[in-house]
């Protein structure tokens, strides 16, 4: 192995950077070299040398992308003859590529990496340098995405992969029979895959775990990437990033396949990784948008999936959650404070998505410092919005929830921190919502830890009580109480998007109440094959179960039932806003203001049928 000793300063001089003479046009370039420096303790490590070059067509660098690992937990390389630390994440790049140069005979190799091209410690460097990735990115001769060195099965997520974008223009026909069914995991579907590629599919899960796919910053480097010169790499195992994707795409059409036949523990696998894949995995075919109107729209979208999805992404400042966005509606500036950049973040969306914006709101008891209407977009859990991502950007998706009625428009005006807007107060959160306390806590869960069977039980419980207290007839609410869990919404397979739940629902529901009541196990939760139609209703129940996560059910003043934030109290004003489609849970902030607790389902008032009614519309004040 071909060794160079320390320049000098190397043992104790730490690494200084020298400023860009134009940070708008001029980038560092790492040389990667390939042999490895001696410390003065002996210890062999990374090498790099850095050129200020102008951003130019002619320019050649390797771009990489990878998860930056634990910021204390650090490693020094050399960097210009001198000792810088880095996290061992990247540490373990350097390492590994300096070893392959070597085996190629090779020199050196040229790199951008962002926490060597970087001045990380000038904001100022730093606001122009993150202003200019995409065109870094777009520039780069290649793309390397670093997952980290191999385990003992991640070759075979490799060997999958494979197979899976060689058979991608054959999946429309994957369950015919082919010459060779021993190495293609299409041929024979999902059955197949089962019985010959468990190892496969857990590996894949495994290493789709892996911190790189919960960066945020990994959906903007992928996007503005080279298509076809982007390369995934694991330990010595590397392959394209667009065989990724056409191996990813035909995983998602093996799970929309099996959905009536197939190993239940090999399609929750699968589902576990698309999961997983599919944020990052989609932005490789992103287009871009006409107009400044779906630019705010795609930014709004952008945080949307960040923050919703399953496997929400991670980022370590808050304001990166903004600076992610492929569109760069707001201007990296990290001299601004959170919430200035949050204020202006929530401005643009309510151009965009208008009144939407309030439901992306998590509650009361976090983030003081914010605006009621301003989400928190780098909170730990965000319930899911009642409107779904249909209902909010697809825009012919408009017959779902219509609360303030088909030809009702959105205004608002900002003054700093207050937004006015108009809505109607229809209605009060009676005091049964204490009742409802009892079974529900105000902690916080997340998609993965949320048991739809325990909020059943509870839910259960909460009718009983309810019943017995107030003297009611059962029967009074039974085409309520079903609706209640789902947000009256289910996922059609037909038209492949969520409508108003049917008696299917219906059905499903007093199915599950009924095992409960008996002590039986909902076993379709759990990904356990069942074969008859009714439980075949409970697994799609329990699956469209997802709002009432961090939500509870109430009963307002004037007997409407609903579902709402877990911390609402007797006495807040349930407001329809003009323009939005679900109904707002407000409470007092004194002096005429109130405060967002977030959006709500009340049955009854979801259709428009209070605005009907001509109640008393009023400029309100949120803070």
């Amino acid at each position: 192995m071909a060794t160079t000793s320390p320049e000098h300063g190397a043992s104790g001089e730490d690494f200084v950077y020298s400023p860009l003479k134009d940070a708008t046009r001029e980038i560092r370039v790492a040389h990667l070299s390939a042999d490895l420096a001696v410390t003065p303790d002996g210890k062999q490590i990374p090498q790099c040398t850095l050129e200020h070059c102008d951003l130019e067509p002619s320019t050649q660098y390797t771009a990489l992308s990878y998860a930056w690992g634990d910021a204390a937990d650090t490693t020094p390389i050399l960097l210009d003859g001198r000792q810088k630390q880095v996290t061992k994440s990247l540490a373990s790049f350097l390492l590994s590529h300096s070893s392959n140069l070597r085996g190629s005979n090779m020199k050196g190799e040229p790199f951008w990496i962002d926490a060597l091209c970087i001045n990380q410690s000038d904001d100022t460097e730093k606001n122009h340098q993150v202003a200019m990735m995409d065109r870094i990115f777009k520039n780069a001769a290649h793309m390397y995405i670093w997952l980290g060195e191999a385990s003992e099965d991640s070759h075979l997520v490799f060997l999958l992969l494979r197979g899976l974008a060689v058979s991608y223009d054959e999946v429309a026909t994957f369950e015919e029979a082919s010459s060779d069914r021993s190495t293609n995991p299409i041929d024979g579907g999902v059955d197949h895959l089962s019985r010959c590629f468990q190892k496969h599919l857990k590996a894949l899960n495994s290493l789709v775990s892996r911190p790189w796919w919960e960066r945020a910053w990994v959906q903007q480097e992928v996007y503005f990437a080279p298509r076809h010169k982007t390369f995934m790499i694991c330990g010595k195992d590397g392959m394209r990033w667009h065989d990724v994707v056409l191996g990813y795409s035909t995983l998602c059409y093996l799970r929309q396949k099996s959905k009536q036949r197939a190993h239940q523990y090999t399609v929750h696998n699968i589902l576990n990784c698309i999961t997983k894949m599919t944020p990052t995995c989609r932005h490789s075919d992103h287009q871009s948008w006409a107009n400044d109107r779906t630019l705010t729209i795609s930014l709004a979208q952008h945080l949307y999936q960040n923050r919703i999805s399953h496997y929400p992404r991670m980022a370590s400042l808050p304001v990166d959650h903004v600076y992610t966005s492929v569109d760069k509606i707001v201007q990296p500036d990290y001299s601004r404070s959170m919430e200035e950049v949050y204020i202006e973040t929530a401005r643009h969306t309510l151009r965009a998505v208008e009144a939407v914006t309030f439901s992306f709101r998590d509650g009361l008891s976090h983030d003081i410092s914010l605006p009621s209407w301003v989400p928190n977009w780098s909170g730990e859990f965000i319930r899911a919005p009642l409107p779904n991502a249909e209902d909010i950007f697809i825009r012919q998706y408009t017959d779902r929830y219509t609360a303030s009625g088909i030809d009702s428009e959105f205004s608002h005006q900002a003054f700093g921190p207050k937004l006015q807007v108009q809505g109607a107060q229809l209605d009060l959160v009676g005091d049964e919502v204490k009742l409802s306390s009892l079974f529900w806590s105000e902690k916080r869960c997340s998609s993965a830890n949320f048991s739809r069977r325990e909020w059943l039980k509870k839910y259960r419980d909460f009718i009983d009580s309810l019943l017995s207290q107030k003297d009611l007839s059962a029967g009074l609410f039974n085409d309520v109480w079903w609706r209640i869990p789902i947000a009256d919404s289910c996922w059609s397979y037909t038209d492949m998007r969520y409508s108003r739940a049917s008696s299917t629902s219906r059905g499903a529901f007093h199915e599950l109440l009924r095992m409960s009541r008996l002590g039986l196990t909902a076993n379709a939760e759990l990904g356990s094959l069942v074969e008859d139609e009714q439980r075949f209703g409970v697994v799609e129940y329990l699956k469209d179960m997802d709002s009432s996560r961090n939500r509870m059910p109430f009963v307002s003043a004037s007997g409407r039932i609903g579902l709402g934030p877990t911390e609402i109290e007797p006495g807040d004003k349930i407001f329809i806003i003009l323009g939005h489609k679900v109904p707002i849970i407000l409470r007092d902030a004194g002096n005429g203001e109130l405060r967002i607790v977030g959006d709500a389902y009340v049955y009854g008032l979801m259709d428009g049928e209070a605005m009907e009614q001509d109640p008393k519309i009023e400029m309100i004040t949120l803070v």
